[in-house]
């Protein structure tokens, strides 16, 4: 096996050398950007406050863990290098866990020594003036060092997440056996994971408070759920708001000013997150892989693809309904706008339901997940609007 795994990483320098200048390039805005300094007045008590570009630094973990594995699983797509794969005589699953293993250990090593090495810069940077306080005029400008063992703590958390949101990518990709198909499973798999359980959590306590103050106002999904989601996002979230004001030199008051209900989701999604994470790396070692006949070809390896698929539309059908109520002056313009919608919804369906199974007709059997997508929105709408006059 050593052959192969020695074969898979000269076969991903060139992945290995673009990550790496990609990251350099990168890493050095993050750190220009950064500031250990606080400006201050008599008139005015902060001018500014650092910046330690926390995000900046852990933002792109997400996206390298959510499309690495659409590369690297990339020969399932071609039955011609399926069978080159398959040939290994240590088996199909060794295949897996080298061509995974290396990419995923070979990025988070590259990762992290340049964000180390970017933590070496910083602190380069910052020690000549660490303790100073300049007066200029009406302005002081005070110098201090970062806590970057809180920085390394906090991204060593974010890589553990990073991790599990690798594998729980490479599930939704490997759900299907072609390039275009994998894709439509990312998106509708992250979109399920954002919003399957969110949405409709946030309808039912929007309307909870609108009844309880007696007053109605718009339910708008993106401000509710923004870091609130079965994803990746959620710990990030955490981490930065409770480990950021550690790193420049402020305390951090993340458990005391965060209300409870926001607090106990913080860490129930992110229980969530850690559970399908988890579930997602036993699906990776236990699972057989799918036969190199189905290559290229539109049906999944089981049942998933179509689960996904279907599930997407209807918490997007739900979501879409939540988010739109119908006043009875403009009746008629929103019964439009509602009929709008429909067509849009069942339009995307077939659309990519035809790409996705490679077939453009519809039989009977295909009438039930446009019917049942229709329902969801039109009873939203309906309780939406009821609970909306509820005074």
């Amino acid at each position: 096996m050593k052959p192969y795994i020695k074969y898979t990483i000269r076969r991903y320098l060139p992945y290995f050398l673009t990550l790496g200048i990609i990251l350099v390039a990168y890493f050095m805005i993050c750190v220009n950007v950064s500031s250990a300094v606080i400006r201050s007045s008599s008139s005015y008590y902060v001018f500014n406050r650092p910046t330690s570009s926390m995000l900046g630094f852990f933002i792109p973990l997400i996206i390298l863990t959510t499309f690495a594995p659409l590369f690297v699983n990339r020969y399932r797509y071609h039955i011609q290098d399926v069978d080159l794969f398959y040939q290994n005589p240590k088996g199909q699953r060794s295949i897996r866990y080298v061509n995974n293993l290396v990419v995923l250990v070979g990025s988070v090593a590259i990762y992290t020594g340049l964000f180390l090495l970017s933590l070496l810069i910083m602190l380069l940077i910052q020690l000549p003036n660490a303790g100073k306080v300049i007066t200029n005029g009406d302005i002081t400008y005070s110098y201090f060092l970062f806590n970057f063992g809180y920085y390394i703590l906090a991204y060593i958390l974010v890589l553990i997440a990073g991790c599990l949101n690798y594998f729980i990518s490479y599930y939704l990709v490997t759900r299907s056996n072609r390039l275009i198909n994998s894709l439509i499973m990312l998106a509708c798999g992250y979109f399920l994971l954002n919003n399957a359980l969110t949405t409709p959590l946030y309808y039912i306590m929007h309307y909870i408070r609108m009844i309880n103050h007696g007053t109605g106002y718009s339910f708008i999904v993106s401000s509710s759920n923004a870091f609130h989601t079965i994803t990746m996002v959620n710990p990030l979230a955490i981490v930065y708001e409770a480990f950021n004001p550690l790193v420049i030199d402020m305390s951090s008051d993340f458990f005391s000013r965060r209300e409870a209900i926001l607090l106990v989701l913080d860490f129930v999604y992110l229980g969530l997150f850690i559970v399908i994470g988890i579930i997602c790396l036993l699906v990776f070692i236990k699972e057989k892989e799918s036969s190199g006949e189905l290559a290229g070809k539109p049906m999944g390896r089981d049942c998933a693809q179509k689960i996904i698929f279907e599930a997407f539309f209807i918490v997007l059908a739900f979501t879409l309904g939540a988010a739109n109520v119908s006043p009875s002056s403009f009746l008629a313009l929103m019964i439009v706008l509602h009929i709008a919608i429909i067509t849009f919804l069942c339009a995307g369906h077939y659309i990519f339901n035809s790409i996705l199974n490679h077939r453009f007709t519809l039989n009977k059997k295909d009438i039930i997940p446009y019917v049942i997508i229709i329902s969801v929105y039109i009873v939203t709408i309906v309780l939406t609007t009821i609970l909306s006059n509820v005074k």
